[in-house]
């Protein structure tokens, strides 16, 4: 089954689980089902709080990651899943 999903970065700048009830039934009513948000910072990314705002509307959550150039993660993939 297809799913329709968005990119938090074409919602606002920068991703806080408390936009959710402002951003996300807006999407929703759009047929938006699956949210990707960017780990820009994953030290400081809400992931429990984030969890719950999807949930909180019924959506399905995915993360994307970019990473530092100096990993490599065909060569080193337990420094890049530490990371």
């Amino acid at each position: 089954m297809a799913r329709f999903g968005i990119h938090t970065l074409a919602l606002t700048p920068l991703w806080s689980p408390d936009q959710a009830d402002r951003l996300l039934p807006a999407c929703k009513a759009h047929g938006v089902t699956v949210v990707e948000t960017p780990l820009l910072d994953p030290a400081i990314y809400d992931s429990a709080g984030t969890r719950a705002a999807m949930a909180r509307h019924g959506m399905q959550l995915v993360c994307s990651l970019g990473l530092p150039r100096e990993f490599d993660l065909v060569n080193d993939p337990e420094t890049v899943v530490s990371f």
